[in-house]
């Protein structure tokens, strides 16, 4: 996580950090892939060895950063690796997917739990 933030910071010199104000129902489509991403990627790292909290904030670090990169890096210059700007909605997006994922995993574990209850 320190290596990807080293990175940002040569680019604050030279770039003018950007706000989206982008709402989240304006593109669904990336709203959802925020989400949907976000609980993958928590669920993948977490099913890889990485405690539950280690892989939940480090997906939410990784949309973090993310977001911070489209701030400084603008789709005009460089296309498909920029983007509109800082969005705290594809944050909140991210933190929902993260959120949703751990809600699920705990009531995948419950339902376990219960039925071995039964036998």
């Amino acid at each position: 996580m320190k290596i990807i933030m080293l990175l940002f910071i040569p680019m604050s010199l030279f770039a003018k950090f950007r706000i989206s104000d982008q709402k989240i129902l304006d593109n669904p489509d990336a709203s959802a892939l925020h989400l949907v991403g976000s609980a993958y990627l928590a669920n993948s790292l977490g099913s890889i060895g990485l405690k539950w909290y280690q892989a939940d904030l480090l997906t939410f670090g990784l949309g973090i950063s993310y977001e911070v990169k489209d701030g400084f890096v603008p789709y005009e210059k460089y296309g498909v690796l920029g983007g509109e700007g800082f969005s705290k909605n594809d944050v909140l997006c991210d933190l929902t997917g993260v959120v949703v994922n751990r809600l699920f995993q705990i009531g995948l574990k419950k339902l376990r739990r219960s039925k071995c209850n039964r036998k």
